[in-house]
């Protein structure tokens, strides 16, 4: 009879293991599952941008985070406000410097190499396609027969 009774205690030790593992498991999966997703507001900013774009979301009270401590030139923002996020900065006139592909020409002089103006001329040109890709990857493409 004694062996009968340990092996009930194992067994009731096994069972609020298990149900104490299930419950943390639960609530884990619940704090995973619920947080928000960033994306990529702005990428490749000025440091004086960056400065006046994440003033603009602490007064306006948008969380907003970089994608590492190393990176300061990015901004993330939750995916679902993004849209507006921008909307209202651009209410703004953020962000302000923004390079073009006139800046790159105007930028250019007589002792540059062509090295030189290649990798300007190539910046902006970089940055315009990261704004096609972006603005392409938000906007959902209709087909048109």
């Amino acid at each position: 009879m004694n062996g009968g009774r340990k092996w009930r205690r194992i067994r009731g030790k096994k069972i609020i293991i298990i149900s104490i593992i299930t419950i943390v498991s639960i609530i884990l999966l619940s704090i995973i599952l619920t947080r928000p997703k960033y994306e990529i507001l702005y990428e490749d900013l000025s440091l004086k941008d960056m400065s006046q774009i994440t003033k603009k979301l602490d007064e306006l009270n948008i969380k907003w985070k970089t994608p590492s401590k190393g990176d300061a030139t990015t901004i993330l923002v939750p995916a679902e406000m993004k849209n507006k996020i921008k909307i209202e900065l651009a209410s703004y006139g953020l962000p302000k410097d923004i390079y073009s592909f006139t800046d790159a020409f105007n930028d250019s002089s007589w002792t540059m190499t062509d090295y030189d103006k290649k990798k300007d001329t190539n910046m902006p040109r970089k940055m315009s396609l990261q704004r096609i890709y972006q603005i392409l990857r938000e906007s959902k493409v209709q087909k048109y027969t």
